[in-house]
C-alpha cells in the first residue's frame, strides 16, 4: 500500500514527465502565461531576467517591453498557453517550435524568463 507521501510523490512524476515537480515553478508559470496572454509587457519584464539578450544585443526593460510583441507573437502565445514545461539540466524548457524559452531560478529562488532559443530541432 502506497501512503500518501507515495501518491503525492507518483503523482507529481506524471504530472511533470518523470521530473520531479518545482512547487516555485508551478506558482510561476500561471503568472507567466497570464502576463503573455494579456500583452502585459510590464507584468513580463517583472518575470525576465534583464538585461535580456535579444538579436544577439542586452536589452534592459524599456527595451524589453518594446521587443516583447515580436517574441511573443499569436502562435507562441498559443503554444506558450497550453505546452508542458520539460526539465533540462538547471531549467524549465517550454518549447514552442522553432523556439525553446528557459526559466531558471535566480539567486532569490524565484523563477524568471533566463533566454530563449531557435531549437526547434530538439523540440519533443
Amino acid at each position: 500500500m502506497i501512503g500518501r507521501f507515495g501518491v503525492a510523490l507518483l503523482a507529481s512524476l506524471l504530472l511533470s514527465g518523470g521530473a520531479l515537480a518545482d512547487p516555485a515553478f508551478e506558482a510561476f508559470l500561471p503568472r507567466f502565461r497570464a502576463a503573455v496572454a494579456t500583452g502585459d509587457a510590464a507584468g513580463l519584464a517583472d518575470l525576465t531576467r534583464l538585461p535580456f539578450l535579444y538579436e544577439g544585443k542586452p536589452h534592459d526593460r524599456a527595451a524589453f517591453t518594446r521587443i516583447m510583441p515580436v517574441l511573443f507573437d499569436a502562435p507562441v502565445r498559443r503554444c506558450l498557453a497550453a505546452a508542458r514545461p520539460l526539465v533540462e539540466d538547471d531549467a524549465q524548457v517550454v518549447f514552442c517550435p522553432p523556439l525553446a524559452f528557459y526559466f531558471r531560478k535566480g539567486d532569490d529562488g524565484r523563477y524568471r524568463l533566463d533566454e530563449f532559443a531557435a531549437d526547434g530541432e530538439d523540440a519533443p
